[in-house]
């Protein structure tokens, strides 16, 4: 679990890292054929980072996948209940795009281990009995 959570972190700050150099950039260049080049040879980069992550994801087992994609609930639950607490504004905001984020980091993290087989072998463990005999 460790090692998910440290390429998933390795993944965002990249993607962080993409968007600065994009932006530094077009800021200094404006959007001229140099800016563009730079961008491409990240955007490069950050291609074969994601096949990278989704190879070593779809390695992972059945059971494993299963964990990560359920972690995903408290996230999710936590992002909303937040709001209840008496905070500002801002930091209801922050607190939100925070567990929101991480929500969905599990949630599509848990389905790229999982895959096509793997939701269809989930749906089957999760559906009701409709034909008993």
């Amino acid at each position: 679990m460790k090692n998910i959570v440290n390429i998933l972190f390795i993944f965002a700050v990249e993607t962080a890292k993409i968007g600065c150099a994009r932006h530094n950039a077009q800021a200094a260049l404006g959007d001229s054929a140099l800016a563009g080049t730079i961008f491409a040879k990240k955007s490069k980069e950050m291609k074969q980072l994601v096949k990278r992550i989704r190879r070593w994801l779809a390695s992972l087992s059945f059971r494993t996948g299963a964990i990560v994609t359920l972690c995903c609930i408290p996230f999710y639950i936590a992002s909303f209940a937040q709001a209840a607490l008496p905070t500002s504004a801002t930091t209801k905001a922050v607190m939100w795009t925070v567990l929101f984020g991480l929500a969905k980091t599990f949630q599509y993290a848990g389905l790229s281990i999982l895959g096509v087989e793997g939701v269809k072998r989930l749906k089957k463990l999760f559906s009701l009995n409709k034909n008993p005999k």
